[in-house]
């Protein structure tokens, strides 16, 4: 196995640093970023909450010094990444994880750097500031195997279980082992990090021999390297896809035997099932992360489910001195403003039934300018392009523009979440739901081959032409490009 060890191996050859264990115990961790460089790149970080990482990132702030500080309340470890991304996709991402040690961490973000994110812990010891990165291996393994990419290991190749477990075994290994000159604390967090992320790479290999004749081998396979993850380590809430993807993965391995949830199966009796199971299943921090992530992310993704707000209540009594809670009570006022929205004249929802073609959804619009937005409940970046369509509709309303939002949502009973959410975003215009009739019209002639990526725009003029925006300017803040595209049109 050693031709396919990562280059983790390669940091082992570097002398030790005789250093200590963390710095003393303090009442809060400070992270002092100074950004060199960034030529249009934003800054934004995730980071824990008294030691549960929640994965959402938040915008820096930069003063005018491009500086930002960061204080985490804490009694121990915390965890950050940091991420430097362009916004028109015309630069590398620049990303970095580290752990957060009681002190000051130092760290210095420029592109122009051979080390584009240099970390200074407190210990001083620079391995302390690149333990947490080094995880990313595993992480690539389990996202080749999610896609269907080439894996490194070539695990999807393997019939036998226990071949698959021996290769994961030496490459998280050869990780661990070269940071065995880290502080103590640190080294302990990477063994832990890299036994969840074994964990979350085998269970999909699981998943993708489910229907093989040794389907069950797979799964004994997984609950025995379950036992030895020790599940209720509180220590495994600082991990970034503990609370939002391990536990859940474990879930459909536990409850359903094709890792499939049932057709039909309510988001709301989902969110109930998973709240039972979790707080069963797990206790302590552990149960905390998995529970209050959960909620949260109903919330970011526009799920909004009815019983999550009596569910943070529940939350709020299991854990009452969760760090959480501020952030949930603050979802829980997005969900009420969800399912209570207001009405507004300015929305007005199409009626699909009698549409066959796309040249019967624009004829109404004959002779005016038209802007589509292709888009679904489901899409993150769908949701995240409509916090900027307040310049778009004061366009369209000054230019006598028509809004057309078409969504290519198909679950069953979604039409009330599809309604629901348009309100909530205040998206003032035109809203339709396709169906199957003009389904494949849309994919053809908004997307590529047949394959759509959304959100998606398009301008049609007065005579009736249009054109596809750039995927960028539907996904772009930044309103000037499209404006650009509509004074043209």
């Amino acid at each position: 196995m050693k031709n396919i060890l990562p280059f983790a191996f390669v940091m082992a050859a570097a002398v030790c640093m005789l250093v200590g264990s963390c710095a003393s115990k303090a009442d809060t961790s400070t992270v002092k970023i100074d950004a060199k460089n960034l030529d249009g790149r934003e800054l934004k970080y995730f980071r824990s909450y008294n030691g549960v990482t929640l994965a959402k990132y938040t915008p820096a702030e930069l003063d005018a010094d491009s500086s930002f500080t960061i204080t985490l309340p804490t009694e121990g470890m915390e965890y950050i990444r940091i991420l430097a991304h362009d916004p028109d996709r015309n630069q590398s991402i620049i990303t970095k994880a580290f752990y957060v040690l009681p002190g000051i961490t130092e760290v210095t973000i420029d592109p122009l750097a051979d080390d584009n994110v240099a970390v200074v812990p407190p210990t001083g010891n620079s391995l302390d500031g690149q333990a947490a990165q080094s995880i990313s291996g595993l992480y690539d393994l389990w996202w080749s195997l999610a896609t269907g990419r080439t894996d490194v290991l070539d695990l999807k190749a393997d019939s036998i279980p226990a071949t698959a477990i021996e290769k994961l075994d030496t490459y998280a290994d050869s990780i661990t082992d070269a940071y065995a000159c880290a502080s103590p604390s640190v080294r302990k967090a990477l063994e832990r990090d890299a036994s969840l992320m074994k964990l979350m790479v085998f269970s999909k290999c699981v998943y993708l021999n489910r229907k093989n004749e040794n389907a069950s081998e797979w799964k004994q396979e997984l609950a025995l390297l379950r036992e030895k993850t020790d599940m209720n380590n509180p220590a495994n809430a600082l991990n970034p896809y503990f609370g939002e993807s391990i536990v859940r993965n474990l879930y459909a391995a536990d409850i359903y035997t094709d890792y499939q949830y049932p057709e039909g199966l309510s988001a709301d009796s989902l969110l109930c099932n998973l709240t039972e199971y979790f707080q069963t299943t797990y206790s302590g921090k552990t149960a905390e992360s998995a529970i209050g992530i959960m909620l949260y992310n109903d919330a970011d993704q526009s799920t909004f489910c009815h019983s999550a707000p009596a569910i943070t209540e529940r939350f709020k009594t299991l854990f009452p001195e969760s760090a959480l809670i501020p952030l949930l009570e603050e979802k829980v006022a997005d969900n009420n403003a969800f399912n209570h929205p207001e009405e507004s004249s300015d929305i007005v929802f199409l009626d699909n039934s009698r549409i066959r073609t796309l040249a019967e959804v624009l004829e109404p619009y004959k002779g005016m300018p038209v802007l589509i937005d292709i888009w679904a409940t489901w899409c993150g970046p769908c949701r995240e392009s409509f916090a900027h369509a307040g310049p778009i509709q004061e366009y369209a309303a000054e230019n006598g523009v028509q809004l057309l939002y078409i969504s290519i949502d198909e679950q069953p009973g979604i039409e009330d979440q599809w309604k629901r959410m348009a309100r909530y975003y205040k998206l003032k215009g035109h809203h339709l739901l396709i169906n199957s009739d003009i389904k494949q019209e849309v994919f053809s002639t908004f997307g590529n081959n047949g394959y759509l990526t959304i959100p998606q725009q398009a301008i049609v003029d007065r005579e009736g032409n249009f054109i596809l925006c750039p995927q960028e300017i539907a996904v772009s803040a930044d309103f000037a490009p499209l404006r650009t595209l509509l004074d043209k049109m």
